[in-house]
């Protein structure tokens, strides 16, 4: 005779295998909201099984994880059987841990020596003992490389410790394009080589897409929150200032990786950061990584010859999909150029490297006529005068004066080096003699100097000289 189990056992046992069952699944059964202390995002994948790394434990998920499928999904609170992630620091270097269910941690920042030392040559911030592998980026933003390793510290449901080396050098970071993250390129070797091949992006094994908007569609690893690579100021030239006013800068930046969603900026005479400044402009919900100053006398108010020092702050969106009021942002990122590949001062020299100089007083300017030339038409191998009218400014646009000796000079060139001559083709004064070569069309450039700043705009007018006419006589025949 069978003996039927009571009700109250039959509940144990399923409270009993439902316990087993989530302690051996849990580890990859999380779902929910990205972690912002660690911005590599994604997974790799071990070619020759299909087995994933996981760079985030927020973003782990049960299909392909585990070492065989299973129907059913869990979902339980992010993070909170197995945490781990993977940080890219604003100097290159890794830390944190990756985590694979088949080879447990992967240690991006192991302190023991490497199985080859030389990768460090590439990574100076990246010392033994604290660093393991690191991004090294160019200061334009394009593909970055990665040298150094990761250490499989231990196998997954087993003691063994330091179970290889994971050699990450050649892998690249694509270029930040405005709408997706900066992805991960290539296929990493481990040593010994009892692991295999990892790739880190699907394009590798042809098994994933692109979107319309060019995001891939498919498992990769990539940097989720923004990295800002480099911030430049005042991009601010000659060519802005002479059609336009010369009091105002640009402020842009270039982002490594991330998906910005927004930005502050603060600019400030001062050099310490005061976040209720009234020189504070908040961009709402533009993604755009660029500020120009002279669109708003709001919030910029630049002066002429003067000291900026200005400050960013990025926003970004945790996982895709979030809303505004759940975003996260960077910490407030000052303007530096003394840092390697970070910043650029691309003007007038500044008082320190943590600030941008205004110049002084608007560039100078031609007026109409611009340049006139006697005699007209020209002729081939015949000198004309060529004057020209310009002005130059000590201050703001009402400052300006008639250009004269002791205030501007001149300087005449084209394009046509053999079409042209000039004598002389500099000088204080305001006109020159030119002489054509040929019967071509041949540009003239004329640039004034403003002594007050040595600030230079140009000029360019085209003519057409011609042959002169052959002298006809009429003479009588005489019989």
């Amino acid at each position: 005779m069978k003996k039927r189990l009571s009700k109250a056992n039959l509940l144990f046992l399923a409270l009993l295998l439902g316990a087993v069952f989530l302690g051996i699944f849990s580890h990859k059964i999380i779902t929910a909201r990205a972690d912002n202390t660690q911005n590599l995002r994604g997974y790799a994948k071990l070619l020759s099984t299909g087995t994933f790394i996981s760079f985030n434990c927020f973003d782990d998920v049960g299909g392909g994880q585990f070492p065989f499928n299973f129907p059913i999904y869990f979902s339980i609170t992010p993070c909170t059987s197995n945490t781990h992630g993977v940080n890219i620091d604003s100097s290159g270097n890794f830390s944190g841990k990756a985590w694979s269910y088949v080879w447990g941690d992967i240690n991006f920042q192991a302190t023991s020596t490497t199985p080859n030392e030389a990768w460090r040559s590439h990574c100076s911030s990246c010392t033994l003992g604290s660093c393991s592998a690191c991004l090294v980026r160019t200061t334009d933003g394009s593909p970055g490389t990665v040298y150094g390793y990761a250490q499989v510290v231990q196998q997954a449901n087993s003691s063994v410790d330091n179970h290889g080396w994971i050699n990450l050098s050649g892998l690249t970071i694509d270029s930040y394009n405005g709408s997706a993250p900066g992805s991960f390129n290539g296929t990493s070797t481990d040593t010994p080589s009892s692991i295999g091949s990892i790739g880190f992006n699907c394009a590798g094994d042809g098994s994933c897409n692109s979107s319309a908007n060019g995001n891939i569609i498919g498992w990769h690893a990539y940097m989720w929150a923004p990295w800002v690579a480099q911030m430049t100021a005042p991009n601010w030239f000659s060519s802005n200032a002479c059609v336009g006013t010369s009091k105002n800068a640009v402020l842009k930046w270039t982002l490594a990786g991330g998906q910005e969603k927004a930005w502050q900026v603060i600019v400030s005479t001062s050099s310490v950061l005061n976040t209720t400044s009234p020189y504070f402009t908040d961009s709402g919900t533009d993604a755009s990584v660029s500020y120009n100053c002279g669109a708003s006398t709001t919030n910029c108010r630049l002066n002429y010859g003067t000291n900026y020092y200005w400050w960013l702050k990025i926003w970004y969106a945790l996982n895709a999909g979030d809303p505004q009021n759940a975003w996260a942002s960077t910490t407030w990122i000052q303007f530096d150029h003394s840092a390697t590949g970070m910043g650029v001062s691309n003007g007038p020299t500044p008082a320190d490297n943590f600030s941008f100089l205004t110049y002084s007083h608007e560039f100078p300017q031609f007026y109409s006529p611009y340049v006139t030339a006697t005699p007209t038409p020209f002729i081939v191998n015949t000198s004309s005068v060529f004057t020209v009218s310009a002005q130059y400014f000590t201050g703001g646009p009402g400052t300006y004066q008639t250009c004269d000796a002791s205030h501007c000079s001149y300087s005449w060139s084209s394009s046509d080096t053999g079409g042209v001559s000039f004598t002389p083709t500099s000088s204080t004064n305001n006109n020159t003699s030119v002489v054509f070569a040929h019967a071509t069309n041949t540009p003239v450039t004329v640039t004034v100097t403003d002594l007050n700043g040595n600030y230079s705009c140009s000029f360019t007018t085209s003519t057409l000289p011609n042959f002169a006419q052959p002298y006809w006589k009429e003479v009588k025949t005489t019989n």
